[in-house]
């Protein structure tokens, strides 16, 4: 069977599992501050564009830690819930390639989150519309505005921190560890890195680091800002760290998954 193949099995049990619910607690954040723009009780910068609203409300999920727990979530119900379930059994005997099947859910969890987080982005722009109709002052009703460049890189980068390697990283746990296992400890993980990102020694390989300095100075004002002279090398480090995270947790993904036993 091809890895395509097994990629459509992959999305089709996604699909059934209808994980993507989950996108609506995803939303909840942006459904507040939409309800209060709409009754007249909201606060916050001036003249916001859709742009500047998106990203913010991934912001605001990101830092109240909605996003990363349901990405390590849904990767978790990937891998280790399967394995607890004994669901992979027939799977893993017919196809008789682990390396395949770990590959396969690993590109069918990259094109899922790029779905979910779409779809959020969407429902959050239908907010933003709905909002902008009451609040004139705090919404411009324009697709862009001020730094353009900056907030579209933000939410890709909230979108790799936030959507994505959480649930690479609860991927490769599941191999060998049961459900409950693999959110405590991704829970775990999640937080300390939140509050351990001035820490000399791990400043420079915490993600939580790099939205600081490449995101949080676009997220709190509607003007034109100045772009530091050190962003875009920050930036190359920062898209480097995240290929190196991915490569590693598919590579030991791949040799835990690979010594599973054939019964799982």
């Amino acid at each position: 069977m091809s890895t395509r193949s097994l990629v459509k099995i992959e999305m089709r049990k996604f699909i059934k599992r209808k994980d993507w619910i989950s996108v609506l607690a995803v939303a909840v954040i942006g459904i507040l501050f939409a309800g209060a723009a709409f009754s007249g009780t909201y606060t916050g910068p001036n003249n916001q564009s859709a742009l500047y609203w998106l990203e913010s409300q991934v912001f605001n999920t990101t830092a109240l830690y909605i996003s990363p727990f349901i990405t390590a979530f849904m990767g978790t119900r990937l891998l280790s819930t399967e394995l607890e379930e004994k669901t992979l059994t027939l799977y893993i005997e017919r196809i008789q390639n682990k390396r395949k099947i770990y590959l396969s859910k690993v590109l069918a969890f990259t094109i899922y989150s790029v779905l979910v987080y779409f779809v959020m982005l969407i429902f959050q722009f239908i907010l933003y519309q709905i909002a902008a109709l009451k609040e004139v002052t705090y919404f411009s009703g324009n697709l862009l505005g001020a730094n353009t460049v900056q907030l579209t890189i933000s939410l890709v980068l909230l979108w790799a921190t936030s959507f994505y390697l959480p649930g690479m990283f609860t991927l490769m746990l599941g191999t060998k560890i049961k459900p409950l296992a693999v959110m405590g400890m991704s829970m775990g993980l999640i937080f300390i890195l939140r509050n351990t990102f001035q820490l000399p020694l791990v400043e420079w390989v915490n993600p939580w680091t790099y939205i600081i300095k490449l995101v949080i100075p676009f997220s709190y004002d509607t003007e034109v800002q100045s772009v530091a002279a050190s962003y875009w090398q920050i930036l190359g480090v920062f898209i480097l760290l995240i290929i190196t995270y991915t490569v590693l947790s598919i590579v030991f993904g791949i040799k835990l998954f690979s010594t599973q036993r054939k019964t799982v």
